[in-house]
């Protein structure tokens, strides 16, 4: 069982993570943008299920996640994951479309569809993401201690509070988007805004990428 400071620095650490703009939020923010509020929340679901497949393996495998991930096995593993954010990025940037006007665009028949993609589009969007993988393989066991023995209960506390944690940030950052709706009217307002997103994905995936080779042993 964890100690309530540690319990505390966990809450603070996955929460700060959250809030900092990283692939997942900012594909939140689009999603909703240019959909509606419903496929957003599906897609925060499949970014949540990430998550927790992480945690899964960070509390069960603390013990071995610091081998498995050391040298250049880590270092392949990130250059995927960080091409992988270089390519959204590159799309985000290229985009010429009205964003409100996609939004618009409605296939009722699709709809259950486009939800279970949205939710796919999330979980997959986590699972490739080094800012998660970085905050559960190497944070997590860092302040849980390669000692720390799980139990059913601090499993359950812990899978509680990374969807309760991650539901407020991601429903603030759907309400937001909701709120800017308004103010991407102006269709340069839209391009800002994508190539604000998308300088954002490729500045942490070359920040990922060079502290990674900076720390190779």
């Amino acid at each position: 069982m964890f100690s309530p400071s540690t319990l505390i620095l966990y809450i603070f650490t996955l929460g700060l993570a959250a809030l900092i703009p990283g692939p997942g939020m900012t594909a939140l923010l689009l999603k909703t943008l240019t959909s509606h509020y419903r496929n957003g929340l599906m897609m925060l679901l499949g970014l949540i299920t990430g998550d927790l497949c992480y945690l899964m393996i960070a509390l069960f495998g603390i013990s071995t996640i610091t081998n498995l991930l050391d040298g250049i096995f880590s270092l392949i593993f990130i250059c995927c994951a960080c091409a992988y954010l270089y390519y959204i990025a590159f799309k985000l940037w290229q985009t010429k479309a009205d964003l409100l006007i996609l939004s618009n665009i409605k296939n009722p028949s699709n709809e259950p569809k486009l939800f279970f993609l949205d939710y796919f589009n999330g979980l997959s969007l986590t699972l490739s993401n080094p800012k998660t993988i970085t905050f559960y393989l190497a944070i997590v066991p860092s302040i849980f201690g390669s000692s720390f023995v799980i139990s059913y209960s601090s499993l359950m506390i812990m899978i509680t509070l990374t969807i309760v944690i991650l539901l407020l940030v991601g429903g603030l950052y759907i309400f937001s988007a909701i709120k800017m709706k308004r103010f991407l009217s102006i269709k340069s307002n839209q391009q800002r805004l994508l190539k604000a997103i998308a300088l954002i994905l490729a500045s942490l995936a070359t920040y990922m990428l060079l502290n990674k080779i900076m720390h190779l042993n």
